[in-house]
């Protein structure tokens, strides 16, 4: 990914657009990449998965578009213009940038909820979404948080008993060629069932989408072709991507060897619980098209790694620890609120040193030491 300059960036209050010269040819390149995950949305869910973008993507668009308009209205100049006067110079504000950020928060957004999701729920979540984590803070470029992941965790804790799970089948003739259940992601029924049941889970059906959850979150060989696209076009950060499904996977396999030595679970697969995790929820979709926003992330090298491992070790906590069996949207969020932090002028610079090592390898054991007294002493897993 092209940089600006660092010293320029710092200056400049945060959050800060990276590529400013090419946002709108960025954007195309997330669409693109999310367009195998919509197919494939549309072939498996059918109507619901049009009626979930077809709510989202216009709620977006017209949130966007009035924020426009009012932004750009005329000035007061003592005196009386027509109404067509007035519109013609607002419009002038609104750029292929004002369409396309909203259509990608749209997509990501609608890709982040259940296809059964009340049409209630899809038009408030992402109203909200784009209007609080966005549009107050003044818009493309200025806001702190991800609106799609505020759009759909408002969605998921206001709306979540309208959201029903009825099995669907992808059918040729009368004999079903896939059996997909939709509803929240499998994590909630290992949450409350105990972690020896992933045993009956198959890692092969969670790769390729056979499994209830997230329009956008359950087929993975997708997501993984989207995640090649965008890194091959250099339109997201690889440290970032790398560094979270790095950070959440050794801690996984930490909590792994943890939870076989403390004899908690009978029978438990140390392996198959790796996979299980790294493939179940939305971690995958997350470290692909919402924790590298260029936008809410940071600038310079070493806080996209500190930003990227404090997002891995937070997921980590929250599904182990928490009541949420997902953790990935709220990771996010508290990542984003670190952004500015970690941008700040007084501190942040392109180079690491021993004060940024000191606070990673802080951080690391830290949560390291969380992990291994709460599975140990907590009572958490069973």
């Amino acid at each position: 990914m092209s940089e600006m300059n660092p010293v320029r960036s710092l200056q400049e209050p945060s959050p800060h657009v990276r590529r400013r010269d090419s946002a709108s040819i960025m954007m195309l390149d997330v669409i693109l990449a999310l367009l195998p995950l919509l197919i494939f949305s549309f072939i498996i869910y059918r109507l619901d998965a049009l009626k979930v973008f077809g709510i989202s993507i216009p709620t977006m668009l017209l949130a966007e578009w009035v924020f426009v308009m009012i932004k750009g209205k005329m000035p007061y100049d003592g005196m009386k213009h027509s109404f067509q006067e007035k519109f013609l110079y607002a419009i002038k504000s609104y750029t292929p940038l004002n369409a396309l950020a909203p259509l990608v928060s749209a997509l990501i957004y609608g890709m982040c909820l259940p296809a059964s999701t009340s049409w209630y729920g899809v038009f408030i979540g992402a109203l909200c979404g784009i209007v609080f984590a966005k549009l107050v803070f003044g818009g493309t470029g200025h806001n702190i948080f991800n609106p799609a992941a505020v759009g759909m965790l408002i969605t998921r804790l206001s709306f979540s008993s309208s959201m029903t799970y009825s099995p669907i089948y992808w059918t040729e003739g009368t004999s079903p060629i896939i059996d997909i259940t939709t509803g929240g992601t499998v994590l909630s029924g290992i949450s409350s069932g105990g972690y020896s049941s992933i045993a009956d889970i198959s890692l092969l059906d969670l790769f390729l989408g056979k499994t209830q959850g997230a329009m956008g979150e359950v087929c993975k060989v997708l997501i993984l072709v989207g995640l090649l696209y965008l890194l091959l076009r250099q339109a997201i950060d690889w440290r970032i991507t790398f560094t979270y499904i790095g950070t959440f996977t050794a801690l996984m396999a930490i909590a792994s060897i943890a939870i076989a030595s403390s004899g908690l679970v009978d029978n438990f697969n140390a392996w198959h619980f790796i996979g299980f995790e790294f493939l179940s929820g939305g971690m995958l979709f997350g470290a692909t098209f919402m924790l590298t926003d260029p936008v809410t992330s940071p600038v310079t090298k070493p806080g996209r790694y500190m930003y990227a491992l404090i997002a891995g070790c937070l997921t980590v906590i929250i599904r182990l620890f928490s009541s949420s069996p997902e953790g990935v949207g709220y990771s996010i969020l508290l990542a984003n609120l670190l952004t500015p932090a970690l941008d700040y002028p007084k501190w942040a610079s392109s180079r690491w040193t021993w004060k940024k090592a000191l606070l990673v390898g802080g951080i690391i054991f830290a949560v390291i030491l969380v992990l291994l007294l709460g599975i140990y002493y907590g009572g958490k897993i069973s």
